[in-house]
């Protein structure tokens, strides 16, 4: 069965590359598109710090539907939102001066961590606390804000991806979230088999471009026998626009 499922997966995921390659085609018909505010709306920590509660409300009121962030472990096993796996470009000394050496987020408490650093923000108003997972899925459901959840951390156990799991469900309700990752962690994830309701995500593209993404549940669940991939996208994609 687990070969099937693979199988399928990598079928499906050919067969919207190859729909794909005819925009022309797809251009007929308008497509609702929700376009993903990457790390939040900061501006490259300017108006907001990289992965602030603040960026999901600037995001939210410049239209965003939807949100990308990013999960490491402390060195007491919070998970907490950071990009990197040091704070150097993310984040100033609580008292707004620059970090002059290397600071690992895993060498560090979440009471270190909250207490002795800020996000940078070219207004001292707007440099925040670095927010725990539970904080920023609490903001993103209070904005209405489709979340992905990148986890940075490999953990072979995946007992901190079900942890993901379990406070993104309570946050936002399962429907409104996707954990995806660019690493062994993927892997690891699909593994664990939270329940049978794990949704399988293909990424669409047109060339080199990723234009969108459409779940294997969407395909399964379709009660249409002529759908194709792209007739299905005119109502589950969420089109994508990052360079990371």
């Amino acid at each position: 069965m687990k070969n099937t499922l693979l199988f399928l997966f990598a079928a499906l995921a050919w067969s919207a590359t190859a729909l794909c390659q005819t925009p022309a085609d797809s251009a007929a018909r308008p497509r609702k598109r929700v376009f993903i505010a990457h790390r939040g709306v900061n501006m490259r920590s300017t108006v907001a710090g990289e992965n602030s509660l603040e960026a999901i409300r600037l995001a939210k009121a410049a239209g965003f539907g939807a949100i990308e962030t990013d999960v490491r472990l402390s060195a007491d096993g919070a998970l907490v939102v950071m990009h990197d796996s040091t704070l150097n470009r993310t984040c100033l000394h609580a008292d707004g001066t620059p970090l002059s050496e290397p600071v690992a987020v895993a060498g560090k408490t979440l009471r270190e961590l909250r207490s002795d650093y800020i996000l940078k923000a070219a207004d001292p108003a707007r440099r925040t606390r670095i927010p725990t997972l539970e904080e920023y899925l609490a903001e993103c459901a209070r904005n209405g804000l489709y979340t992905f959840i990148e986890p940075k951390l490999y953990d072979p156990t995946g007992r901190h991806y079900r942890d993901i799991i379990a406070a993104a469900d309570a946050a936002l309700g399962r429907d409104r979230y996707v954990v995806t990752s660019n690493n062994r962690a993927n892997d690891v994830i699909r593994r664990t088999g939270i329940d049978k309701e794990t949704i399988y995500t293909c990424y669409v593209t047109h060339g080199h471009k990723l234009i969108g993404l459409v779940t294997v549940k969407d395909l399964l669940l379709c009660e249409d026998d002529e759908a194709t991939i792209e007739s299905i996208m005119q109502e589950h994609v969420i089109a994508v626009n990052t360079l990371d």
